[in-house]
């Protein structure tokens, strides 16, 4: 992996300017650049700005994480509740965590104890207004702050992708999962599933370089290889110097390409199985 400094010093040394150059802000211009490049890779957001096409991707092996979580079975509310409550008692606590998240009529609420002798979950947090009794109580799980893109939920149980429905849609009895945008982050609701595992993938972020000697923790030598060019190509080709700047990028788009390649998991649609599955509880 190579380091904040020798992405720099490499950029620098492609633009054959001094880094004290004003034409070239480093901290103004390279290195937001950098940053900037870096993500897109790790998007796979990266467009041939020569051919304005989009370099294809896939998930990338060096971002992917997994979770597995056993999901309870979804729960009723025992008492209507509003912003003031600070308990909320169920039906039963079978399954939950100790400190977790739920989710009640789209509402994402937090709590950090439960009450075993009465059915409660305690010191709860974010209630946005009034509930029903009798209302369905979901199983919410926060997505990491690193996220990137959440890639598949793997029904374990069922050996199968589990399905998915936007989080504004009408629910059914289907068992799917939502994700819903939660304070600045994303939240995964889980419909219709009784204590079985669901494998999450997804893809992160990297750490942002700040000092010299941090690390850009893309493999290899791709900081160099890849970065500096199309940072050094992008900044040149509205210049003087356009045909030097489109060369590096041709060249480079190609090495990215190839990398993909090389690293990245093509993204794939998969076919809906026609299964029989059972019938279950009315948890509306």
């Amino acid at each position: 992996m190579n380091t904040k400094k020798e992405i720099v010093d490499k950029i620098y040394y492609l633009l054959g300017e001094d880094q004290s150059s004003t034409v070239f802000d480093k901290e103004g211009t390279v290195v937001p650049n950098i940053k900037s490049m870096i993500d897109k890779i790790c998007r796979c957001d990266v467009t041939n700005i020569i051919t304005q096409q989009k370099i294809r991707g896939g998930i990338l092996d060096f971002l992917y994480e997994e979770r597995t979580l056993k999901i309870p079975r979804a729960k009723k509310t025992i008492e209507e509740i509003d912003v003031n409550s600070t308990y909320i008692m169920l039906s039963d606590i079978d399954g939950l965590p100790v400190t977790w998240r739920v989710e009640i009529d789209w509402n994402i609420i937090s709590y950090d104890w439960l009450s075993v002798d009465n059915n409660a979950i305690l010191r709860v947090s974010g209630i946005n207004g009034y509930h029903a009794a009798s209302s369905s109580v979901n199983f919410a799980y926060l997505l990491p702050e690193n996220l990137i893109k959440a890639c598949d939920f793997y029904d374990v149980e069922y050996q199968e992708m589990l399905s998915f429905k936007d989080f504004r849609e009408d629910r059914d009895y289907s068992r799917y999962y939502t994700i819903k945008p939660f304070k600045w982050r994303k939240v995964a609701v889980f419909y219709n599933i009784d204590n079985a595992p669901i494998m999450i993938s997804w893809t992160k972020k990297l750490e942002t370089m700040e000092s010299d000697s941090d690390e850009c923790w893309l493999p290899d030598n791709y900081g160099e290889d890849i970065v500096a060019y199309l940072v050094a190509g992008g900044l040149l080709i509205d210049t003087s110097e356009s045909n030097k700047g489109r060369e590096l990028l041709n060249q480079w788009y190609s090495n990215l390409e190839d990398m993909y390649s090389f690293y990245a998991t093509p993204n794939k649609k998969f076919r809906k199985k026609i299964k029989t599955t059972p019938l279950v509880s009315n948890l509306r």
